[in-house]
């Protein structure tokens, strides 16, 4: 005959733990008010005095005749201040001196290459 098998019980059974389930939170909206009543805010106050200022100034677009690249500027309509320019002209100063050593390497490889023939 075969010998019984005991089977000891474990000391503590593990089971899982589960978050509890919420039920899902309503999305928060705003406060609602009349578009009158935005009228009178600081924001819509703010908001015209930008768009009068804007209304004052002219875009430009120009090439720059060293780097050939495109220069956007924002000019002040009655004093023709530059207000803003993209790219800056420190890039644009960057751009055409990298160019020139550019050039300069490229006539002092073109030298080697005559000396050595």
């Amino acid at each position: 005959m075969s010998d019984p098998i005991q089977v000891s019980p474990p000391s503590a059974v593990a089971v899982p733990r589960v978050a509890p389930i919420r039920p899902p939170e309503p999305p928060v909206e705003p406060p609602r008010r009349p578009q009158a009543d935005n009228r009178g805010t600081d924001d819509y106050r703010e908001s015209q005095r930008r768009a009068s200022a804007e209304a004052e100034r002219h875009m430009m677009i120009s090439r720059d005749k060293n780097t050939r690249a495109y220069v956007y500027r924002s000019v002040d309509a009655e004093s023709g201040d530059v207000l803003w320019q993209y790219p800056a002209e420190e890039m644009l100063r960057l751009s055409e001196y990298l160019r020139q050593l550019e050039d300069r390497r490229r006539e002092e490889i073109a030298h080697e290459v005559d000396e050595r023939a």
